[in-house]
């Protein structure tokens, strides 16, 4: 067996075990006798390249598919999670109500507001603010505070 075909076997092999699936479609599972006639019209050189890019692809996907690289994109992706969690939270406890008054930043009111939501809902100060008015009204367990003591803390006057 020549060089050549050796070359192209290695690249069918690696084809039909998925290596070529995200290069060039999944299509590229399946080789046919024509793909076999193209392969073998072109040159070493080319063929070597083609091997290589699927071992390449390979190495990757083996990668991509280990545990710990899955364990590593799940906490970044908890970690994602949590930031903009925070951060919905920083923005709806700097809203201010009417009154000129902000929601103290504690458990209780946290527990009240993400009891305001649906199922389908995520916590967003847009879905605080369309509650609000008629949540708040009814609401005697919130903690408040007026902006200008808020102020006041701030500029130390």
């Amino acid at each position: 067996m020549s060089n050549k075909q050796d070359l192209i076997n290695q690249i069918v092999e690696l084809l039909t075990a998925g290596a070529g699936v995200e290069l060039y479609g999944p299509s590229s599972k399946v080789v046919t006798v024509a793909d076999r006639k193209l392969a073998e019209s072109k040159s070493v050189e080319f063929l070597e390249s083609k091997l290589l890019q699927l071992k390449h692809e390979q190495i990757r996907i083996a990668a991509v598919n280990s545990p710990e690289v899955q364990q590593l994109q799940e906490a970044r992706r908890r970690d994602h999670e949590e930031f903009v969690r925070d951060t919905e939270w920083s923005k709806i406890f700097r809203t201010v109500l009417p009154g000129n008054k902000i929601v103290v930043d504690n458990q209780a009111n946290r527990a009240a507001i993400e009891g305001w939501l649906h199922p389908h809902e995520s916590l967003t100060q847009a879905v605080f603010a369309k509650a609000r008015p008629r949540k708040i009204n009814k609401c005697f367990r919130f903690s408040f505070v007026r902006m200008a003591s808020v102020k006041m803390k701030l500029t130390g006057r």
